[in-house]
């Protein structure tokens, strides 16, 4: 499957991904409460690397989209999709064509900044800033 050849290529090239799976300074929850829509979502980073880019990781556990959706941030700016499992590629239907988001200077999830994304459904959505 592409998908796991995938999956197994950004792990491996993200150290973001697997740096700090003994740390805990390497993962933060940044939704964790949204039983409501079946949402959660959590901050992956090198300890060993703090000028490094965090990824956001966004799951979608219903099959309804949640388009608008809020995610808290470290960082302004761009950030840019890198894993989408609902693409057409790994058999999705690629409802969120959007490669790029942009974080505004509003508080959400603890965090400075939000993303408003469109998340697709029963999908993974992972970003990074594009720096």
């Amino acid at each position: 499957l592409d998908l796991n050849r995938d999956l197994n290529r950004m792990y491996a090239d993200l150290r973001a991904l697997h740096a700090g799976d003994t740390d805990p300074a390497g993962f933060a929850w940044i939704d964790l409460h949204n039983a409501d829509q079946s949402v959660f979502a959590f901050l992956r980073r090198d300890p060993a690397d703090p000028s490094a880019p965090p990824v956001v990781c966004v799951f979608n556990a219903t099959p309804v989209p949640r388009d608008d959706y809020w995610i808290g941030v470290p960082e302004a700016g761009s950030y840019v999709k890198i894993l989408d499992t609902d693409d057409a590629r790994y058999g999705g239907s690629s409802y969120s064509r959007e490669q790029r988001v942009r974080a505004d200077a509003h508080p959400s999830h603890g965090y400075p900044f939000r993303l408003r994304a469109n998340l697709p459904p029963l999908a993974a959505v992972f970003f990074r800033p594009d720096r």
